[in-house]
């Protein structure tokens, strides 16, 4: 578990996304729920992650930060199950399609 202070994560540059243009094909929100700091956090877990179970751990603490940050966040059960749709895509993809990420630099 990263000991990180909030502040920390925020200033980070990047957010949702593989970065460069794929960082404006993924958007920040989920039905205008931001997003953003979770996604950074979990570039930083990629960061200073170093075996494949760091990803993998990175990975679904993504995806349960997006789940309890939609629970706390979304009054509505039809915009809370669209919002927890896209989280899974999000997951999905990361889990898919994050290992050059991953290992970017490393």
């Amino acid at each position: 578990m990263l000991d990180v202070q909030p502040a920390a994560i925020l200033q980070r540059s990047g957010g949702c996304g593989p970065g460069k243009y794929g960082d404006k094909a993924v958007p920040d929100t989920m039905w205008t729920l931001d997003v953003k700091p979770l996604c950074k956090l979990h570039d930083l877990e990629y960061e200073v992650g170093e075996t494949e179970q760091d990803k993998e751990d990175a990975d679904i603490n993504f995806l349960r930060n997006l789940i309890n940050y939609i629970k706390v966040h979304t009054k509505f059960r039809v915009i809370r199950i669209l919002r927890n749709y896209r989280a899974m895509s999000y997951y999905i993809a990361v889990t898919e399609f994050g290992t050059e990420a991953f290992l970017k630099g490393k």
